[in-house]
């Protein structure tokens, strides 16, 4: 059985980051046939490395590949487009600090799904 996944991911594709709060989104902001040309790849938060593949129906899932974690890769590539962004300082010696922002910056809250607030008040209170 694959490792359990640590919302948010952190996903990379066509030069963007995504971030998704919840397991439920992955199927509405991925593209199937974006999955099926392996134009992702991901992390969850704690740095496994994800896998996205495509069901029936054209329905994209994600797992994780094995229990090994990658921090120093995610790491790598979150401060690579944090720093393309230049929107503003941070502490690039804080991994929380850099995942938050992340998360902040590069999650879809527009949408009808769970803000990033949202889920951040879910976090600090205790419930997901």
């Amino acid at each position: 059985m694959p490792p359990r996944i640590v919302f948010p991911i952190f996903i990379f594709g066509d030069g963007d980051c995504i971030v998704l709060l919840r397991n439920e989104d992955i199927g509405s902001e991925l593209e199937h046939y974006d999955v099926t040309d392996e134009v992702y790849s991901g992390y969850d938060y704690d740095g496994r490395l994800l896998k996205f593949t495509t069901g029936e129906n054209m329905v994209v899932r994600c797992e994780a590949t094995s229990s090994e974690i990658q921090h120093d890769e995610l790491m790598k590539r979150l401060h690579s487009h944090l720093a393309r962004l230049n929107y503003c300082r941070y502490d690039n010696n804080n991994d929380s600090i850099t995942k938050a922002m992340a998360a902040g910056l590069f999650a879809e809250t527009n949408f009808e799904y769970q803000s990033f607030l949202g889920w951040l008040k879910s976090i600090i209170i205790g419930r997901k």
